[in-house]
């Protein structure tokens, strides 16, 4: 995981941003030329079957900056003062989960995408089930990220001032971890630096 802190802001940028970026871009495209008048009506099944790409996109956004949560949450702690401790029990629960929801969110979504009763233009019935049953465990996620942010954020301003800190010393972090594509250029720097041995002696500790 080392090379997600060592890693530079525009790597990290292009990578985890700009890629998943363009083949969003090119699966938009795909969509709206499979759209475009043509013989007869506009084929569902056709446009659906460019959302298959989709989680490319979104595997390559959410699974980059999980992995460089990670590497900050737990990696970097080994450059906290000596005698501090960590309590990421509940991080790595709650990081696990969101790992387990976002496959198990997918394979659902195309489940019922694929219930499609397409002369009736209507999903199968059953679904419905499912797809209630879906929400509070989305609402669940949703308050695991946020907390993973806290998290990471508490971790990195923990290790940046080699001491105890308390939320009002992180919350322009967890607000840059949140919005990645921003804080990256922002975050990352600090990074290179806490754990570049020519300028953090807490490495050689």
């Amino acid at each position: 995981m080392d090379i997600f802190l060592r890693a530079k802001h525009w790597q990290l940028f292009l990578a985890f941003i700009v890629l998943p970026f363009i083949i969003g871009i090119c699966i938009m495209i795909n969509m709206l030329m499979s759209i475009v008048p043509g013989d007869g009506p506009p084929d569902p099944a056709a446009i659906f079957s460019h959302l298959k790409f989709i989680p490319v996109a979104v595997v390559l956004v959410v699974a980059g900056k999980m992995c460089w949560q990670w590497a900050v949450a737990i990696q970097l702690q080994r450059l906290a003062p000596q005698g501090l401790q960590f309590k990421n029990t509940m991080f790595k629960i709650f990081f696990c989960y969101t790992i387990i929801f976002y496959p198990v969110f997918f394979v659902f979504i195309f489940s019922f995408i694929a219930s499609f009763n397409m002369a009736a233009n209507m999903p199968d019935p059953s679904q419905f089930i499912w797809f209630i049953a879906l929400f509070p465990l989305s609402f669940f996620n949703t308050f695991c990220m946020f907390y993973c942010y806290y998290y990471t954020a508490k971790t990195l301003k923990t290790v940046e001032l080699q001491r105890e800190v308390t939320f009002s010393d992180f919350i322009l972090e967890s607000v840059l971890v949140w919005f990645f594509f921003v804080g990256v250029w922002i975050l990352q720097p600090k990074i290179n630096k806490m754990i570049d041995p020519d300028i953090s002696p807490a490495v050689t500790r």
